[in-house]
């Protein structure tokens, strides 16, 4: 087993949380020193908790702080990332993913959702984080409402564009929602 793995999800509602999920339940079939870590908080405020998060400790009782799960809030990013700052994202990731790595066998990692305009910043940032913290990857698409061909073919797509990336090992997975258009 990997130490590591980054799920990230293509666009919001991909089910990146669902995987996220059932991948912490099987790590804990394997160990009992799991951590968690969201590098980016999303749409969280200084002040206010990821649910994400929330949820994940709580559902699987981890020993971790809040505070232990997470590197940045994404306007403490974009300032410093504005500033033209990457070496001090990337140190602080680094460090705080290390001070958890110490009381754990394995972290599941969660990254962002490719949204908008910034889908390619995103690709780039995910698999920066990824391939800096030695994790593997995988990529999170939902196919609902598409046809399964259209939807492998875009999960295909991002898998590839990790891979240029040079990560290690990129894997897809695939949410339906239903099965129209299979």
């Amino acid at each position: 087993m990997s130490k590591a793995v980054y799920v990230t999800g293509m666009g919001p509602e991909s089910g990146k949380v669902l995987v996220v999920l059932g991948m912490m339940s099987l790590a804990l079939r394997e160990t009992a020193k799991v951590g968690f870590f969201k590098p980016i908080l999303g749409s969280v405020t200084q002040g206010e908790r990821d649910e994400d998060i929330e949820l994940i400790l709580r559902q699987f009782e981890l020993q971790q702080s809040y505070e232990d799960s997470f590197a940045f809030h994404s306007s403490e990013l974009e300032e410093l990332l504005g500033a033209q700052d990457e070496d001090s994202v990337t140190e602080r990731i680094i460090e705080r993913y290390k001070h958890l790595e110490t009381r754990c066998d394995f972290i599941l990692m969660q990254g962002t959702d490719f949204r908008g305009a910034h889908s390619a910043l995103d690709i780039d940032l995910n698999a920066f984080i990824a391939r800096n913290l030695s994790a593997d990857l995988v990529v999170v698409a939902n196919g609902d409402g598409q046809t399964l061909k259209k939807a492998m073919d875009s999960l295909q797509i991002a898998v590839d564009a990790f891979g240029e990336k040079k990560m290690y090992r990129a894997w897809g997975f695939l949410q339906q929602g239903g099965p129209r258009g299979f």
